[in-house]
């Protein structure tokens, strides 16, 4: 098999926090989303790592603090990683009870609600818990059937230097392009493709690095992976090897979460996008 046909659906989105409760109670208070679960684990390599999961309908977010690294992690900033968002019915609606909740705006949205006329959808920008960037999107061309509330995923954007080579990238693990567009910005337009896996949506955002714009961080950010499901990660990981995807974690790894625990490998991206392949054990 290839390593395509092993990977079956968007997983979980990594987030790296400094305190995992004060983030989890954000999202649950002022997000809607439901708690799942916390528990504090043991990595051989990476020590104590407190988790806690939290969903909201098909989106399901892992938010993790590796002890050793919390220092680290209270500088971390926005990184190759630029937002994820949120479906949403009714963009205007959700922007004015969020602004009721004390949830500040994001500087990308400093006015409120954006029409994004070259991408076929309005979006709006909120700061999270530590500063991620939590977009509200409606996509112009979906039915929602008058349905006003947030729905879960609607996509998860990556910033990127050379479009194509992204696009042979995320093919060779089964997303396929579903449309392009560009964003207008006083530095000329920047050019955006979507990109889909089984309902899975990435926006591939294009910057210059920085020749006439500001500087962007493509660092490992506050969001710093998000993971593709599989039901047989050793194999898995052996197609990975063999297909020439760059493989950071050289065996898989296992972790007491969930009831029978998780084994998984990260590979990485053209632009150092961290990408997990996780498989919750059923047995």
């Amino acid at each position: 098999m290839s390593f395509s046909e092993y990977i079956n659906r968007i997983g979980h989105l990594g987030i790296m926090v400094p305190d995992v409760d004060e983030a989890a109670e954000f999202y649950v208070n002022k997000l809607g989303f439901t708690f799942i679960s916390r528990k504090l684990v043991i990595d051989p390599v990476d020590g104590a790592i407190v988790v806690a999961f939290v969903k909201l309908n098909n989106m399901l977010i892992e938010l993790f603090m590796p002890v050793s690294l919390r220092n680290e992690v209270i500088t971390r900033k926005n990184g190759v990683y630029d937002h994820f968002a949120i479906d949403c019915g009714n963009v205007e609606m959700e922007y004015q009870a969020l602004k009721e909740k004390g949830l500040k705006l994001h500087k990308s949205t400093p006015d409120g609600a954006v029409d994004y006329l070259h991408l076929g959808c309005q979006g709006v920008n909120f700061s999270g818990s530590y500063g991620e960037v939590v977009e509200f999107c409606r996509t112009y061309d979906k039915d929602y059937k008058g349905v006003d509330i947030s729905k879960g995923w609607s996509h998860l954007a990556v910033k990127v230097l050379d479009l194509n080579k992204t696009t042979e990238f995320y093919e060779r693990l089964g997303f396929r392009k579903i449309k392009d567009g560009y964003i207008e910005t006083p530095y000329g337009n920047t050019d955006v493709i979507f990109l889909e896996l089984k309902g899975f949506i990435l926006e591939v955002i294009q910057f210059r690095e920085i020749i006439d714009g500001p500087v962007v961080d493509t660092n490992t950010g506050i969001i710093d992976h998000f993971a593709l499901d599989t039901s047989d990660a050793p194999n898995a990981l052996i197609a990975a090897k063999q297909e020439g995807f760059k493989v950071l974690t050289p065996v898989v790894k296992e972790l007491n979460l969930f009831e029978k625990g998780i084994a998984y490998f990260v590979i990485e991206g053209p632009d150092g996008e961290l990408i997990e392949i996780n498989q919750v054990k059923k047995w």
